[in-house]
């Protein structure tokens, strides 16, 4: 695999976590 493409492949994964993490905080906080 290309170096390149993994890198930018690992980063569109952490961000997509970091989205998720921050909606789910968000939502939970609006729920209460």
């Amino acid at each position: 695999m290309d170096i390149a493409h993994a890198r930018s492949t690992s980063l569109l994964l952490d961000l997509v976590l970091i989205g998720l993490t921050f909606r789910a905080l968000w939502t939970g906080r609006g729920a209460y």
